[in-house]
């Protein structure tokens, strides 16, 4: 008779039974301390927890000279297993016995640092075993933390050390970038950016400080236990954990080179996301180098510049001469960023601020936050998710102060982005600048007209030649150069607030036309922060208490530091938050005597009759208008507003779905018709029209002011005649050549200048980059 056959689902679960087992290797701990506390009574449990388990050879993740593999225990948990791919940890594969389970695993990293284990590739020395415990020890202090693996323990198999953590359920950002054929949304790209930054504060804030010094996209990975890689890429609502502390550093021990002596092993980054500081051993820096924020910065930027553009920032693999990745970053930039769309200039150059190859130049990880927060709240832009890190009551509008506390469009040059995307080409002028007067100015000596000064015939640009800021005459002369890491304020009152990079302060400056670098100090560096004079007066904050008050031009406090932020002067009074449990909004005078109490969320400046916007503190989010004594002029609140200015402020109704203006006691002027809005100065505002999503100018009446349509990407507003304004890709009527004023510009989109009242260029730039120029509406 012929045997049984087995049914074909039998026949499926042994050759399932048999893959398993194909696929398994038994992995026994002789040791294991646990990075968690145990009870005694609880050891057991532990031990049969993790001291026998199941590797997965198919699920080898190898990198340098340590692996990670996937491991099951007996009781089905998961976990990885990284551990450095060694034969032995002394040799002999032997512990000795009658040591602690620590000190046991201590004295497997013993030994000399230039020894190489017997059966271990040559790379792998005792000094790597060292650094794999160094990375054991890193782990310790970050594993609570959300955005990064949890921890099991340290243990020794067979002799080698290996560590037991969390396996992440999830897909690394560069395996889940592999397919997509199409690039990121930038409203995406920045929220990776924020999303890894928060970690990093996070850890950051540990009382050994941290730095990764690896960010790579291959060490970001997308965890997708609840939301999917591509659901994350589409929403930018990340769920991200940071791996791979290898080459990780703890700033409470950052200036301590023994390790790296000791351990005879040099641990460095990626070399296509790395800083330079990361990838030579040879080149003699300051130890605090190798273990600055900065070093994460350059490597988030590297990613950020990828996705943004779909390559790294530098070509390091085969090139020709034999150069080094370290001598490719110093000795080249890389490609300037191209803006996408007509908001994405700011966001480029945030990135490309991080790719200085000087430490020095590159923003903090706070400010290049600060940055990407404050291109996601644009008003032009809309937020990539819900999840911006800003609370209700300001979100999509700029408070008082605002610059100082975050980056606006403006700002993003001040701490260095203007020298990452300023490129070596002219500034054309050709017409109209101070008070109707002719102003040539020289084609190729400026990137960029950042601001017009409304005085004397003085104004900044930033020179793309010598990447310094400078002052110069309506002539194109350069009066004052200022070669330090953040950018001049404007002139006002004859004082300039500049930063000091030696001080590390701030103070001010007067230009001295024709003295070596044409200005000189009035105001010693003294302050954390400072800003342009107003009446008399600049707000500026005290070092050693961290508060804000303001000073006089001799640099002598006329109001003791006691605020928590502080806003410029206008009309005898200044918008000052009380540093109070409260932090309410209020106003004082000159002399610091309170003129309205702090009961607001938000004051803005007063316009010339007295009245100023504010945000009810009884309703956040809800606005109304306020007179010099801060009572309301009327119960109507909106949705948003901005500064009252020459009797009307710019009003977004309570649906949020229209702007238009409105008069100190909150009635309706011009009815809501437009996309945004932005003050009146000189009797017109620039408002963006709702169908078309261009800007023009309006009058007071809220009709087309000289019969302009909308025609700019961006206007700003009106200064002395002149608005900074952005050609929009339409407009193939703009001379961007004065020297053949018969050719035009096909889609002249991406160019920035100047226009007067009626829309016509008076100042022009030949380049693409970031309209620096448009300041943000202010309250």
């Amino acid at each position: 008779p012929q045997p049984p056959q087995p049914s074909p689902a039998f026949g499926c679960i042994i050759r399932t039974m048999q893959t398993f087992t194909e696929d398994m290797q038994l992995v026994e701990l002789e040791l294991f301390d646990a990075a968690f506390v145990v009870s005694p009574d609880a050891e057991d449990d532990v031990r049969r927890r993790f001291m026998t388990l199941f590797s997965a050879p198919s699920t080898r993740r190898r990198g340098g000279s340590s692996e990670l593999v996937r491991a099951t225990n007996v009781l089905g948990e998961q976990f990885a297993l990284k551990r450095l791919r060694v034969a032995t940890a002394n040799g002999s594969g032997q512990t000795p016995t009658g040591l602690s389970p620590r000190r046991q695993l201590r004295h497997s990293i013993g030994g000399s640092p230039s020894s190489t284990p017997s059966g271990t590739p040559d790379y792998v020395t005792e000094g790597h075993v060292a650094a794999f415990w160094e990375e054991y020890r890193i782990h310790v202090a970050l594993a609570h933390l959300r955005g990064f693996p949890k921890l099991y323990g340290f243990g020794l198999s067979q002799g080698n050390p290996v560590i037991v953590m969390e396996w992440v359920e999830g897909t690394t950002l560069r395996e889940a970038m592999r397919n997509r054929t199409e690039p990121l949304p930038l409203r995406v790209v920045a929220s990776l950016g924020q999303a890894v930054l928060r970690i990093l504060q996070r850890a950051g804030e540990l009382d050994e400080g941290f730095v990764h010094r690896d960010l790579s996209p291959r060490n970001v990975m997308l965890r997708t236990d609840a939301v999917s890689a591509t659901d994350q890429l589409a929403s930018g609502d990340f769920d991200l954990c940071l791996v791979d502390f290898g080459s990780a550093s703890l700033l409470a021990n950052g200036v301590d080179p023994t390790f790296t002596q000791i351990s005879d092993v040099w641990r460095m980054g990626t070399p296509s996301y790395a800083p330079p500081e990361m990838l030579s051993s040879d080149v003699v820096l300051p130890e605090e180098y190798r273990h600055s924020q900065k070093i994460d910065v350059y490597a988030l930027c590297s990613i950020l510049y990828e996705l943004y553009c779909g390559h790294v920032p530098f070509e390091v693999a085969g090139r020709a001469g034999g150069r080094t990745p370290y001598r490719i970053k110093t000795e080249e930039r890389p490609e300037e960023l191209t803006p996408r769309d007509p908001d994405a200039g700011a966001l480029a150059a945030s990135i490309m601020a991080g790719l200085e190859a000087r430490q020095e130049a590159r923003p903090s990880a706070a400010r290049l936050q600060a940055a990407l927060d404050n291109w996601q709240r644009l008003p032009s832009g809309k937020p990539a998710t819900s999840r911006v890190g800003r609370s209700s009551h300001d979100a999509g509008f700029w408070q008082p102060n605002y610059a100082e506390r975050t980056i606006t469009r403006r700002k993003l040059f001040s701490v260095g982005l203007v020298a990452a995307s300023a490129v070596a080409c002219g500034l054309l002028v050709g017409g109209k600048l101070m008070g109707g007067r002719e102003t040539p100015l020289d084609k190729s000596r400026y990137a960029m007209a950042a601001a017009i000064y409304d005085g004397a015939p003085l104004f900044k640009a930033y020179a793309a030649a010598s990447r310094a800021w400078v002052l110069c005459s309506a002539a194109g002369e350069i009066v004052a150069s200022f070669s330090g890491s953040r950018a001049c304020g404007a002139l006002r009152e004859g004082l300039v607030a500049l930063f000091d990079d030696v001080s590390q302060r701030y103070g001010y400056v007067t230009p001295t036309p024709g003295s070596g670098e044409g200005y000189a100090w009035v105001v010693l560096p003294a302050f954390s922060s400072a800003t342009d004079f107003s009446e008399g007066l600049a707000a500026a904050q005290d070092p050693k208490s961290g508060l804000w008050s303001y000073v006089d031009a001799n640099g002598a406090w006329a109001i003791e530091p006691r605020f928590a932020e502080a806003a410029s002067f206008s009309q005898g009074a200044a918008a000052v938050r009380s540093n109070d449990a409260s932090l309410r909004w209020g106003a004082v005078d000159a002399t610091g005597e309170w003129l309205v109490e702090p009961q607001f969320l938000s004051l803005g400046s007063r316009d010339e009759d007295g009245f100023a916007v504010a945000e009810d503190a009884g309703q956040p989010g809800s606005w109304g208008i306020v007179d010099a004594d801060g009572e309301w002029t009327s119960d109507r609140r909106f949705y948003r507003l901005r500064r009252l200015s020459e009797g009307l402020a710019p009003a977004l109704e309570k649906s949020g779905a229209s702007w238009g203006f409105v008069d100190a006691h909150g009635e309706w002027v011009v009815d809501p018709a437009f996309a945004d809005a932005r003050p009146f100065y000189e009797g017109q505002a620039a408002v963006q029209d709702s169908h078309t999503r261009l800007w023009s100018f309006v009058g007071m009446d809220g009709k087309p002011a000289h019969g302009m349509r909308p025609s700019f990407w961006k206007l700003g507003d009106l200064h002395d005649g002149l608005a900074p304004a952005q050609a929009s890709a339409a407009d193939d009527k703009v001379v961007f050549d004065e020297s053949d004023p018969n050719t035009f510009v096909r889609g002249a989109g991406m160019r920035y200048g100047y226009v007067d009242a009626s829309g016509t260029w008076q100042m022009r730039r030949l380049t693409r980059l970031v309209d620096a120029a448009i300041n943000p509406p202010q309250l």
